[in-house]
């Protein structure tokens, strides 16, 4: 009964994500004059398809990389995930992961959400690119938080 439940659920998740992705397109609100391909000559999405599979392929190996990584290290006294160098080492990459987010992705959001094609209200009366990313980093805060109260707590 629960494994017919699960594969329920599972097709009803799987369904919405599709039925999702096949109506957004067509629920467009954009003026007819921004229906055109970006006007910058910079952005050319033909030759950045093959980039982009390739960095969702690389991050994809260095996830999967990063999660083995404390399973394995166990066995090496100086890379014990307990230890206070494989603690520094992950506060330093997630500290260069939102400095990356930050310096590239930022930027674009604040030009894409400011463009003329979106309606006036409330997207230039408010700066919403500074508000989510702010709001995302306060989620990632309680969640890192929540995560180390639950696994410092004694069982």
């Amino acid at each position: 009964m629960a494994s017919t439940s699960t594969l329920l659920m599972k097709t009803i998740f799987l369904v919405l994500i599709f039925v999702s992705f096949a109506i957004s397109p067509a629920t467009s609100t954009a003026p007819d004059d921004c229906a055109s391909e970006s006007a910058n000559p910079c952005v050319n999405k033909a030759k950045a398809l093959p980039l982009k599979i390739i960095a969702i392929a690389t991050i994809l190996v260095a996830s999967m990389i990063g999660v083995g990584a404390p399973l394995f290290s166990r066995s090496v006294p100086f890379l014990q995930p307990d230890g206070n160098i494989f603690t520094n080492v992950k506060c330093f990459a997630s500290g260069i992961i939102l400095g990356t987010g930050f310096m590239h992705v930022l930027p674009d959001s604040f030009e894409m959400l400011s463009s003329k094609c979106l309606g006036d209200n409330p997207r230039h009366k408010f700066p919403f690119s500074g508000s989510l990313a702010m709001l995302a980093c306060l989620v990632t805060l309680v969640i890192d938080s929540i995560g180390d109260s639950v696994n410092d707590s004694p069982s």
